[in-house]
Formats: C-alpha cells, sequence, structure tokens
C-alpha cells in the first residue's frame, strides 16, 4: 500500500508540474512493487514481500476507511501505461483488474477507487508554469458530439424466410458487442425486444450468444457481435406498421456506453 500510494502522489505531482523527476521516481516505487508484491497471475498485491516469515500473506481488495491499495496500484499502473507506453505497466494493470474482477460483481460499492480508475483518463503532465502566458483553452465536447451506442449499433425490422418471420437484423461493429438476452450476469443489460403496445403479445425468439471473456468476469458472457437477426413471430403475425422498442448496451473491450433504446416499425 505504501509504495502505491506514494507512486500515486509522484505521478499526481508529475501531471501538475511537469517534472520528469517525479516520473521516474513513479516508476521506480512501481517497478519495486512490482517485483516484490505482486502474487502470481491474477491474485494482485499483497501487503508483504514473498521472502517474509509470515504463515500466510495478507491482501486488500476492498476499500474500506481508505481506498485499497491494489485499486491504487492499478491506477497507478494504467496512467503509467498511458504516460510512458511501456507495454509492462499496461500488462500488470491488466492483471490487476483481473484480481479485483470478482469483487466488481460481488460488492461493487466496496469497487469505487477502482472503478474511477478504470472510467478516468491519465493524469496528463501540465505544462511548465509560466506567469507571463495565458492559461490555453482545454476542448470540450458538447453532449450532441459524445459517442453513443447508435455510433456502433444499427438495427432494422425485416421480413425474410418460409414461413415469412419478421426479425430484427442487429449490425454491430467490430470491437463492440451488446448482451445476449438472457444476460450473463444480474447487473448486465440485455439486448431486449418490447411491443409499444403493452396489449399485444408477441413471441421473441432470442439466439444464444456468442462466448465473450472481459478481464473484470471471471467467467466468459454471452453476447451477441457481429450481424445478429431475432426472430418476432411467423407467417405475418405481426401485422404492417406494428412498432416496437429495442433496448440495447453497446461495449468494446474497456468499457460500456449507456443503455439506449430505439423504435423501429414493422414493415
Amino acid at each position: 500500500d505504501d509504495y502505491a500510494f506514494l507512486a500515486d502522489g509522484l505521478v499526481a505531482l508529475h501531471a501538475a508540474t511537469g517534472d520528469p523527476r517525479w516520473l521516474a521516481s513513479a516508476r521506480a516505487l512501481a517497478d519495486r512493487m512490482l517485483s516484490d508484491f505482486e502474487g502470481p497471475e491474477g491474485a494482485g498485491f499483497y501487503l508483504s514481500a514473498g521472502n517474509g516469515d509470515l504463515f500466510t500473506r495478507p491482501r486488500v481488495l476492498a476499500d474500506n476507511v481508505r481506498p485499497s491499495g491494489n485499486a491504487v496500484a492499478l491506477r497507478v499502473l494504467r496512467d503509467l501505461s498511458m504516460m510512458t507506453g511501456q507495454a509492462r505497466y499496461r500488462e500488470a494493470a491488466a492483471r490487476t483488474e483481473h484480481a479485483l474482477g470478482a469483487l466488481f460483481e460481488a460488492a461493487p460499492e466496496a469497487t469505487g477507487t477502482a472503478l474511477r480508475a478504470l472510467t478516468m483518463g491519465p493524469q496528463l503532465p501540465a505544462p511548465p508554469l509560466d506567469e507571463t502566458a495565458a492559461a490555453p483553452e482545454r476542448p470540450s465536447l458538447t453532449l450532441d458530439q459524445l459517442p453513443t451506442g447508435r455510433d456502433f449499433v444499427s438495427g432494422e425490422l425485416v421480413r425474410s424466410g418460409t414461413p415469412e418471420t419478421l426479425r430484427l437484423r442487429l449490425q454491430i461493429q467490430e470491437g463492440w458487442h451488446v448482451n445476449a438476452n438472457p444476460a450473463s450476469l444480474d447487473f448486465l443489460i440485455p439486448t431486449r425486444i418490447e411491443a409499444v403496445d403493452r396489449g399485444r403479445k408477441i413471441e421473441v425468439r432470442y439466439p444464444g450468444g456468442a462466448p465473450y471473456h472481459p478481464r473484470f468476469s471471471l467467467e466468459p458472457l454471452s453476447v451477441y457481435e457481429g450481424e445478429v437477426e431475432i426472430e418476432l413471430g411467423s407467417e405475418r403475425a405481426v401485422e404492417s406498421g406494428a412498432t416496437f422498442d429495442v433496448t440495447f448496451q453497446a461495449c468494446d473491450e474497456s468499457s460500456c456506453l449507456p443503455p439506449e433504446t430505439v423504435r423501429l416499425r414493422a414493415p
């Protein structure tokens, strides 16, 4: 914990001042933390070095009265990876994220520091201070410029097959996926089709998903990728003009966009 917290402070100093000595010190501490305290693949960091006399090596993954040392180590390693471009820090961050994976599912309220580390960008170094120069304007994104799931997932209702069947055809860009129905975990949002007319009874036959193994999960998830068709009814059981709400959440290997609901009309 001491190595992780001090390295985190040094990274922040480097980001605030642009002074390379703080970054060099942070890297030295991170390297020592990796060599002395990291456990086997997926174990995270222990509180004691491996050559001690303790009969067990304790480790702390959850936030408590202070942030978890493993979560702070994750933030440090992600920042160092992005600041230096070093693959070894990126790979170590992925291992630490995997160690925290079960906790994200079992006790998400105890993972605030780790979740913040995964969702925040790097602490970018500031330019040298110059009192005579005006502070540069930072570009910002407006709400309509932020990416949405519709940028990566499109869908249409089509009729095809014999007998003729109404289908939702999803086109999902490479590198992205949506959760299958049913979703693999309780907190995941499944792809769902519902009739806008709540009195309408419509059978939806969701296909099985493809296995996908993200770093935060101990088991593969079931997802839809590429082109997927979902059957809504056969033999024109759904008349032309009927409307449906399609809910989905687009995700890539590192993050998920907010879930969206789009309205489609049957041809």
